[in-house]
């Protein structure tokens, strides 16, 4: 089978492979999908034993287990200045030129929805959440249908996030990047110092998150005695409750719906 052809074949011969198979994917799906310049990675694939269905495939509600949900994402997944600092410099003109090749006639709309809905947003800044679309706008999709089927009285609660506090580090050009909320959730910010900086401001962050990833884990609910303000509301259809997670942690009802509606827009 494929499956055992993979497992027994040599790592030098599978990395020559999986690279030959993202440089041809790439050529076919360009940056406009969302996920920034080519696609480098694998996901598991539905249909073999050990994954027989897509675990939320909507259409097929028996499959799906009663156990509550946490769903979300970083503000900036994909932070585009990283490794390329002149990005930080880009103005409004220079975003709209770049943006165009992946958004066409959406551009302008998608640029307004972003300040709109992060008025102090530079343009380096709206860059990383329009490159992050996918990730931002998938979470927000399960979170609807999950709070949907909820709601209509079958499947369990769903609770949202956006994990919005940035690293000082590198001049702060990471951002909220791609996994930067892991630390936090399992309070090691001091262990990775070289992404959180360490210290009492990340460390007091991560007291905050790791109280609501305890209390979830030991009542389905992430909120508890142990947890300090705010209180973290389910997320529903109609209120669409975010806790944004950052130094001071907030809650916002939909709190990127501008942005979002557009985004939709331009995803396959």
């Amino acid at each position: 089978s494929a499956s055992e052809t993979l497992r027994s074949m040599p790592v030098d011969d599978y990395l020559q492979a999986a690279g030959a198979a993202s440089r041809a994917i790439a050529a076919d799906r360009p940056s406009s999908q969302g996920w920034g310049p080519q696609p480098f990675w694998f996901e598991p694939t539905a249909g073999e034993a050990g994954l027989p269905v897509q675990p939320f495939d909507m259409t097929r509600p028996d499959r799906i287990a009663d156990v509550p949900v946490i769903c979300g994402t970083t503000l900036n997944e994909l932070p585009p200045s990283m490794n390329a600092p002149e990005i930080e410099e880009m103005d409004w003109t220079a975003l709209s030129e770049r943006l165009e090749q992946d958004l066409g006639d959406r551009t302008e709309a998608a640029i307004a929805a972003a300040r709109q809905d992060y008025p102090d947003a530079s343009p380096a800044d709206v860059l990383s959440l329009v490159s992050s679309r996918r990730f931002r706008v998938q979470a927000v999709e399960l979170a609807e249908r999950l709070a949907g089927r909820y709601e209509a009285g079958s499947g369990a609660p769903v609770w949202q996030y956006i994990f919005a506090w940035q690293t000082p580090l590198f001049d702060g050009r990471p951002r909220a990047f791609h996994t930067s909320d892991v630390p936090f959730v399992f309070h090691n910010t001091d262990l990775v110092d070289t992404q959180t900086g360490g210290g009492p401001e990340p460390r007091a962050l991560a007291d905050h998150m790791t109280g609501h990833w305890a209390a979830f884990a030991r009542h389905g609910n992430p909120n508890g005695a142990f947890v300090g303000d705010p209180a973290w509301p389910r997320f529903s259809t109609d209120n669409r409750a975010t806790m944004i997670f950052d130094t001071r942690s907030t809650v916002m009802p939909a709190p990127d719906a501008a942005l979002l509606s557009v985004l939709k827009q331009t995803l396959p």
